[in-house]
């Protein structure tokens, strides 16, 4: 593998409102603990940071 891809947008939205986890409290946008814990267990997996590559939305709403 030359290269991870890591989407780091919508990884929670609307589409949650049913979850018995989540409902409808947390809505279309990045969430940090999500994406920092991503990143740790490619880290801990041995992943080098040059092999990822850190997808971000640019976009409104």
């Amino acid at each position: 593998v030359d290269f991870v891809n890591l989407m780091t947008y919508d990884l929670f939205g609307s589409w949650d409102k049913d979850s018995n986890w989540i409902g409808p409290y947390v809505y279309s946008h990045t969430n940090l603990t999500v994406i920092k814990q991503a990143l740790n267990f490619l880290w801990r997996n041995g992943v080098p940071a040059n092999q990822v590559n850190l997808g971000l939305g640019f976009y409104g709403r």
